[in-house]
């Protein structure tokens, strides 16, 4: 949006986050006990699946500025138009649909709901086949997502398994696999099924189960009905949009097979000792806890936020509603104690406990800072829109710096190959784990909604957050980080000369100690902190 635009739609970014839940926690207390509900995206408030919040403060932002500006608004979605076209004094002189391949998909959204039961039917069919079913009882079942057959646990938990092993508790990881690629697929399935410590739910549901979750799709019909207004805005032929024409079906079909796997273990009289959710609060996880909690009440469920604080990323707060309909975890484990009290900002019923930073436990062992990477830019991974843009942003940046070699790192769910650009000489992709590249750098580039932003001043990096990004700002502010460690730059001008800021720096003192920054950020991974999990 243009700058003047831009700062009102931030104030109200932030400023609605709660009364937003409070609102969509009222609608949901009609459809409680309904997981359907709880996987569908405006229930998710997850920002990357809704475009509710956003059209909300969209609107709350034209209200705003109608009497200083007329607008021409360019939308994707015909629901908004119409709610937009309904409201009087907005000053909209006009609002069209762009037609896109969002907007594609949803005039022929039979395409993308049978794509997406193909690939789903295809990969259960290729575990049923590959995959050795694994007897399982009086586990700890440890909610995990395999990105590629070489990390697998240890993007999420770390060495949690080599601790169960020593303290003689037996793990179990269930894991989904994020892969849509078939070959790719079928090569993550045949290396899981050389550990003896990792389980498939697909191995555990039958063909009923699967078309239960196929008949979601028919099931949402129940949701044709008329919604609360949000401070006068009727907002009803939005939400039935986002239900109807559902662009994220498999975290649906993903969410319904997790609850469908509880109900099957307790009908084949299965004991469980404990759950270990990765719990950002999603589709799948609703369906995970809803189900743990429904079919296994008296067993302990933990939802482990092994990751930093992300407030764009609303769903890791959990709201009332939630927390009453028990579709989230018992217990909340936080990687840092200053996460404690961010948690309950939507809910103070909910009970969160101090754990381990288990992914950040190398940020406490000594190393020596060697700077081999003047500046690498570590991608989100949130949108593959987002990431080509701050390519593109960095390789016109570039010419600034004659001399100066940019890494980039990606994040393991889009890869360079995914991004479809071509890397400039003076542009490097670098390879393996945040730690050891985080160690070695000295101008690290990260934004939104990833922990390296974080992590990396901890690991004694300058940081450069490439736009004005309000809540990356109150996070830094919140937790008291050193202003000569980091810039929040407005425009590419202020990127160039944060980059000469610190490069001046680097030659006047040496390496600052972060030990503060560590300890306010992430927990040791001790007997105590370990306790909370295993």
């Amino acid at each position: 949006f243009p700058e003047s635009v831009k700062n009102i739609f931030n104030k109200f970014y932030f400023k609605e986050r709660k009364k937003f839940t409070l609102w969509l926690d009222k609608i949901s207390e009609q459809h409680s006990s309904d997981i359907d509900w709880w996987v569908s995206p405006p229930a998710s408030r997850n920002l990357y699946y809704s475009n509710l919040y956003k059209y909300i403060c969209i609107l709350k932002t034209l209200q705003n500025l109608c009497h200083k500006f007329e607008f021409i608004i360019i939308t994707d979605s015909f629901a908004f138009k119409r709610i937009v076209k309904n409201i009087k004094n907005l000053s909209v002189i006009k609002i069209k649909v762009k037609f896109n391949k969002k907007s594609f998909f949803r005039n022929f959204f039979y395409l993308y709901t049978i794509k997406n039961i193909l690939i789903y039917s295809i990969q259960y069919l290729l575990i049923k086949i590959f995959y050795k079913k694994k007897i399982l009882n009086n586990s700890i079942i440890v909610d995990t997502f395999i990105i590629d057959k070489e990390k697998k646990e240890k993007f999420y938990y770390g060495n949690i398994l080599s601790y169960s092993n020593k303290k003689k508790e037996k793990l179990i990881f269930l894991a989904t696999i994020i892969e849509n690629n078939i070959i790719k697929f079928l090569h993550i399935l045949i290396s899981l099924n050389k550990e003896k410590n990792y389980i498939l739910k697909e191995n555990y549901l039958n063909l009923k189960d699967l078309i239960y979750c196929f008949f979601y799709i028919y099931r949402i019909k129940k949701f044709n009905i008329k919604f609360n207004k949000f401070d006068n805005f009727e907002l009803t032929d939005l939400i039935k949009e986002e239900i109807f024409y559902n662009r994220n079906l498999f975290s649906v079909f993903i969410g319904l097979s997790n609850f469908s796997f509880f109900k099957k273990l307790k009908g084949n009289s299965v004991k469980i000792k404990k759950v270990i959710n990765w719990f950002e609060n999603q589709p799948m996880d609703k369906g995970f806890n809803y189900g743990v909690r429904k079919f296994f009440p008296n067993t302990l469920s933990l939802g482990y936020q092994g990751f930093t604080d992300y407030p764009e990323y609303m769903n890791t707060y959990p709201s009332i509603s939630e927390f009453n309909s028990k579709v989230i975890p018992k217990k909340i484990v936080v990687c840092g104690n200053k996460y404690k009290k961010l948690r309950k900002e939507f809910c103070k019923k909910i009970y969160v406990v101090n754990g381990p930073a288990l992914r950040a436990e190398k940020i406490f062992k000594f190393f020596k800072k060697k700077h081999r990477y003047n500046i690498v830019i570590f991608l989100e991974g949130g949108t593959k829109k987002n990431d080509i843009s701050i390519i593109l942003k960095f390789i016109k940046i570039s010419k600034n710096f004659n001399k100066l070699k940019f890494f980039i790192k990606t994040h393991p769910v889009l890869p360079l190959n995914k991004l479809d650009i071509q890397l400039p000489k003076n542009f490097v992709e670098l390879n393996g784990d945040f730690s050891s590249i985080a160690k070695k750098t000295f101008i690290a580039v990260s934004y939104g909604n990833t922990s390296a932003t974080l992590e990396s001043l901890a690991y004694g990096c300058n940081l450069i957050i490439p736009f004005d990004n309000f809540f990356d700002k109150k996070n830094l502010s919140i937790f008291g980080i050193n202003k000569n460690f980091f810039r929040v730059c407005k425009n590419d001008l202020e990127i160039i000369n944060a980059i000469k800021f610190f490069l001046k720096k680097r030659n006047l003192k040496k390496f600052s100690n972060r030990d503060k920054i560590k300890n306010i950020l992430f927990n040791k991974v001790n007997k105590k902190t370990l306790s909370v999990l295993l």
